[in-house]
């Protein structure tokens, strides 16, 4: 575990590295070239949490859907890193609607 005043996770890159030394598999390489996922820069920590966003973009037979996004929360205490989507898969239509989500989330006192 970390305790929250030793975490250092600001960027992306710190959150996959994070999560890969915990033996998470959310960020490889075939998870999200298979569901076409993006990471967002956008993070924030709120508790014993690191929230992210992230999108995907399914694809089949030529057909290409839109791209959503979704809000996602890394577990600090868990220890495997376990991360949860965070509302509806796929629940904002842009990266915009998805980031104000995600900062009134976490601007809260909740």
């Amino acid at each position: 575990m970390i305790p929250m005043a030793d975490c250092k996770i600001n960027f992306k890159e710190e959150l996959i590295d994070y999560a890969q030394s915990k033996g998470s598999h959310f960020f490889d390489a075939d998870s999200m070239r298979f569901f076409r996922s993006r990471i967002l820069e956008t993070i924030a920590l709120k508790g014993d949490f690191v929230y992210f966003l992230t999108s995907e973009q399914f694809a089949s037979r030529g057909n290409i859907a839109p791209r959503k996004y979704t809000i996602r929360r890394l577990d600090l205490m868990s220890t495997n890193a376990n991360i949860e989507t965070v509302g509806e898969f796929g629940e904002y239509q842009t990266s915009y609607l998805a980031k104000m989500a995600l900062k009134e989330l976490t601007a809260s006192k909740e």
